[in-house]
């Protein structure tokens, strides 16, 4: 479509030319015409440059003017192609096969519609002032077709918006109403006094000059914008790395903050440069002044005491001062210093209301909280992008611009924005990955040593994460020296990690990492040579790509020291909270794991209990001794430690042969069938006791299960315990003291 349209303008181009090509041999040029022309064709390397969108006027028209009042028009129309053609070739416009054909078109048209509306116009119009007439009418006509053309050639080859085009070339219009005007004295000059005419030069020079000297103050005025965007904007999103790698943000809410401040612009239709450019770097650095503020308060995960929220109030007044005297050539801190105002005078730091609050920093405000509201914060929920929105709607008016509101809304049905200085350069990718890098260490240096199970590293390592590593899943599954089976742990149902690798055969000191890349996900293989192994899976968010070699490696640095630390602390526990005959965890860790069942038991959890006696057991220790019986229960340990790995339970020694089992998360009315599996588990195990003869151990078991809403745990506790006794009174059990049964093998 684009090259069709062109092709027709050089066509049509053609076609008038030829048209007045032939008329032109009816024609009888005089000594002056063919002055007039070949000064048109040696002025047309005399061109001033349009700042911005690389068109061109040149001085050639002064004198195809000229020869148009002189009535030599149709020498005009073919001269006015031929030296725009000409001023392409000369001014090194070869990019494209249209460039030299289009500029022959546009020339000749242009001077065309001009010859048409000089002659129209004076017919219609003359009151006594024909030359005048005539004179304002061409240039007009002139103007106004070649603005179009060039316009509409610079807009669909550079894809430079068709508003921009035309408001850059808008100016030039005095430029050829000047034209006509030295063509208006130079054609009466020329019938008056042919030689007078020639001191009528130097005003086509002071035009000249006056059109070079306007474009190199335009173009001054550019460059500098130009500069401040090239030098200032890098610097500026390196800033606002540094800010979020203090600030607990997750990598990107500034750089989404600008993109979508500026889509508000956009959808308001705001054209002013300075507006733009006030909310470019406003909002980019709305949170600057928070460079200035102690980590103790940026950090601080508690309530902020009324002292500490005023300190926090203050950084809008930090940030404006902190860039007040960088030249952006916009009001940038103001945007900053009032980004937090609300239209009812309820913000800070000054309280403005209305149309004091500068529109940029209203425009910041909306993006901010919007941002805010739809990102992952410690202290606050995420919101839904829809219920942002509407909260956002609901103080329309009140809290915030209405007409922002309302291009808020546009501008998310249009999708997210994009941020406008990713890519910048490499150096401000470099330093945003080293600023995030080191958010990373420092929230989870802050976060992990709180950890106490696999299950806390995963919770907490994804709360501080998740945002800067671009993930939606976490899993881990552990191997420590010394513990029976893996620790295992995730943050969505269904998504696990892989075993982690085995542990060294000897202890050499040595730590190993390994980073295992796939489609959606990675695994960080860890292991700290004979004492623990884990493997850390972590699934990508959509569209997001995987964390850089320098985030991993973080991580991995941190994770290692967390894993010794969680070693430590599961060694100290065994020691406190496991017993050392049965591998299982004692009497102590009962009394705690009951203790937090009144905190953590979910309402909506079905809990059983299961009790646990060996039958017979003071008959075990009487006649084969208390070796024999030592063998049992660890035995019936082992036994109990496999069934918490395959049935998620949690098993405890309470004393001497007294078993207890907690089970979670179990099904309404399940507890018998569970109570079935565990006594068949444990009365498959036999021991020998003598060559020949082993002994198969029996157990009673008692059921107690409950919902955790009202739940009374002393009360379950009773039950079990009484459903244990009825059970072992159901058996076929031997005076107490008697030797057991056993059986020849």
């Amino acid at each position: 479509m684009a090259k069709a349209s062109l092709l027709g303008v050089i066509l049509v181009g053609v076609g008038v030319a030829l048209w007045h090509l032939v008329q032109l041999a009816d024609v009888r040029l005089e000594g002056a015409d063919l002055l007039l022309g070949l000064l048109a064709l040696v002025s047309g390397t005399l061109t001033v440059r349009v700042p911005l969108i690389r068109a061109r006027i040149s001085l050639d028209t002064l004198f195809i003017f000229t020869l148009i009042l002189q009535g030599a028009g149709h020498a005009g129309v073919v001269l006015s192609g031929v030296a725009m053609a000409v001023s392409a070739l000369r001014g090194g416009a070869r990019e494209a096969w249209h460039v030299v054909p289009y500029n022959f078109a546009t020339g000749t048209l242009a001077a065309a519609l001009g010859l048409v509306m000089a002659s129209g116009m004076a017919a219609a119009f003359w009151v006594g002032h024909d030359l005048v007439v005539r004179a304002f009418a061409l240039a007009l006509g002139y103007f106004a077709l070649n603005l179009a053309l060039v316009a509409w050639a610079v807009h669909i080859s550079r894809g430079i918006p068709l508003v921009k085009v035309v408001s850059r070339l808008a100016w030039t219009f005095p430029a050829f109403l000047g034209a006509a005007s030295v063509a208006a004295l130079l054609d009466v000059t020329l019938g008056l006094a042919p030689l007078a005419a020639l001191l009528l030069t130097p005003l086509g020079v002071i035009l000249y000059g006056t059109l070079v000297a306007h474009r190199r103050r335009v173009e001054a005025v550019e460059q500098h914008r130009h500069a401040v965007e090239e030098l200032y904007l890098p610097t500026v999103a390196a800033i606002a790395a540094a800010i979020e790698a203090r600030d607990a943000a997750d990598g990107g809410h500034h750089a989404r903050v600008q993109g979508l401040a500026m889509a508000l612009a956009e959808h308001m239709g705001i054209k002013d440069d300075d507006t733009l450019r006030a909310i470019r770097f406003g909002a980019l650095l709305h949170d600057v002044g928070r460079i200035a503020l102690p980590d103790a308060l940026l950090l601080k995960e508690e309530a902020l005491r009324p002292g500490e929220r005023m300190m926090v109030e203050m950084h809008p007044i930090l940030g404006a001062e902190l860039i007040r005297h960088i030249p952006f050539g916009a009001p940038v801190a103001e945007t900053i210093l009032y980004h937090h105002e609300r239209l009812d005078g309820s913000g800070y730091p000054e309280g403005l209301k209305g149309d004091a609050i500068p529109l940029p920093a209203r425009i910041t405000a909306v993006a901010e909280v919007y941002d805010t509201m739809t990102s992952p914060r410690p202290y606050a929920p995420v919101i839904v992008p829809e219920e942002a929105l509407a909260q956002i709607e609901r103080g329309a008016g009140t809290l915030f611009d209405a007409q922002v509101v309302h291009a808020l809304g546009r501008a998310l049905r249009h999708g997210q924005p994009e941020p406008q200085h990713r890519g910048a350069t490499s150096a401000v990718a470099i330093i945003a990955q080293g600023a995030i890098a080191q958010a990373l260490e420092r929230h989870l240096s802050r976060s992990l040593p709180r950890a106490r199970s696999p299950e806390d590293v995963v919770t907490l390592l994804f709360r501080v994460s998740a945002d800067l590593l671009h993930i939606d899943a976490c899993a881990m599954a552990l191997r420590i020296q010394g513990e029976r089976g893996l620790s295992c742990a995730s943050t969505q149902e269904g998504f696990s990690a892989p075993p982690p690798p085995p542990l060294a055969v000897r202890g050499d000191g040595d730590f190993t990492s390994e980073v295992q890349r796939g489609d959606d996900a990675f695994t960080l293989n860890m292991r700290q040579d004979s004492q623990w192994s884990a493997s850390l899976a972590c699934r990508r968010r959509a569209d997001q790509p995987l964390p850089s070699p320098a985030l991993l490696d973080v991580l991995s640095n941190v994770l290692s020291a967390t894993m010794a630390q969680l070693c430590e602390v599961r060694a100290s526990e065994r020691m406190a909270f496991w017993d050392p005959l049965t591998g299982i965890r004692n009497a102590q860790a009962l009394a705690r794991a009951l203790e937090a069942l009144t905190v953590v038991c979910e309402p909506d959890q079905h809990l059983v209990i299961l009790f646990l006696d060996l039958d017979g057991f003071k008959g075990v220790n009487d006649h084969f001794g208390h070796q024999i019986g030592d063998d049992a229960l660890v035995a019936v340990g082992a036994v109990l430690g496999q069934l918490e790995s395959r049935l998620g339970i949690e098993a405890y020694r309470k004393g001497g042969d007294e078993f207890l089992i907690l089970a979670r998360n179990q099904r309404a009315g399940g507890g018998r069938d569970l109570a079935h599996t565990v006594r068949t588990a444990v009365e498959a195990l036999t021991l020998r006791v003598a060559p020949g003869e082993v002994l198969p151990i029996k157990t009673s078991v008692g059921v107690a299960e409950a919902r955790c809403d009202g739940l009374d745990l002393a009360a379950l506790m009773e039950a079990a315990d009484q459903d244990m006794y009825q059970d072992k009174a159901g058996r076929d059990r031997l005076p107490r003291g008697a030797r057991p049964r056993t059986l020849p093998g």
